[in-house]
């Protein structure tokens, strides 16, 4: 039997992400995972029939890394880049690009955009591939990174941090050995505003039942819950928990609207 509860919602909480190895790669999405749209355009386009399309989840073997989906219409390449500010100066970018000497696959790059604009590829390469393709003018890849790789050459950014998202593509294919992106011809547009994709990615499986205030994006929300159907288990719920407080967090349920006789749960900050 279905049984209505009340929520009741209290708040202290904090998410703590342990680096990953370095140089390891969890195993692969299904076939058929699903993927939270991070970016699309024209904004709600189909995604086979989109400009550029950017989706992400957690990985199910690891929830450390992140999954990616980039596809788009280009004959060059296709990136994403994560910086602090709107612009292409110290920002994290992640590429698939064809090169001249093979320009029927792509290559997955792990660059880093330093002052003035210039990019390199990251001295550690961070990316797990998954899918790379080209077909008739549009590039498709996938691959996984951690959301902190901890990168001793300071070339990559915590994904798990409010960042601007700057999406490009380029028109030429790679002449240098090994791949690099070549200029493009028009800037990179950047998100109008700072994102956390980590949070963004939670969401792919999940139902959202409560956001203090409403509408707020997941990592600025004071309070924020949201549950699933275990995967392996439909008895059994998963929950995500997280809000501002120092001490603890927690959820109750209730066959009324007070706290008396109420079933609650909670995440609590050892001293």
């Amino acid at each position: 039997m279905v049984m209505a509860l009340a929520v009741i919602a209290a708040a202290g909480f904090f998410l703590c992400l342990t680096p990953a190895s370095l140089n390891a790669c969890p195993a692969s999405p299904a076939p058929n995972a699903s993927y939270t749209t991070i970016y699309s355009i024209p904004n709600g386009c189909e995604q086979s029939s989109c400009d550029y399309f950017l989706a992400a989840r957690l990985n199910d073997a690891d929830p450390t890394y992140l999954d990616f989906w980039l596809e788009g219409n280009a004959d060059g390449w296709i990136a994403v880049g994560f910086s602090e500010t709107p612009i292409m100066a110290n920002s994290d970018v992640f590429a698939c690009a064809l090169d001249t000497n093979n320009n029927s696959i792509p290559v997955l790059i792990d660059a880093w955009n330093g002052q003035g604009n210039s990019n390199t590829r990251d001295t550690q390469q961070d990316l797990c591939s998954r899918v790379l393709e080209y077909t008739f003018g549009r590039i498709l890849c996938s691959f996984t990174r951690a959301i902190d790789t901890d990168d001793p050459n300071g070339q990559d950014l915590q994904l798990d941090d409010n960042l601007f998202l700057l999406l490009g593509t380029g028109s030429n294919p790679s002449t240098a050995n090994p791949p690099a992106l070549t200029i493009h011809t028009v800037t990179p547009l950047s998100s109008s505003s700072m994102l956390n994709v980590v949070s963004r990615a939670f969401e792919s499986d999940y139902r959202v039942f409560a956001r203090i205030p409403a509408g707020c994006e997941r990592s600025l929300c004071t309070y924020y819950l949201a549950v699933r159907t275990n995967p392996d288990d439909p008895d059994t719920l998963d929950f995500e928990l997280e809000g501002d407080a120092q001490s603890w967090i927690a959820i109750g349920l209730s066959k009324t609207a007070s706290m008396e006789s109420a079933d609650v749960s909670g995440c609590v900050v050892q001293a």
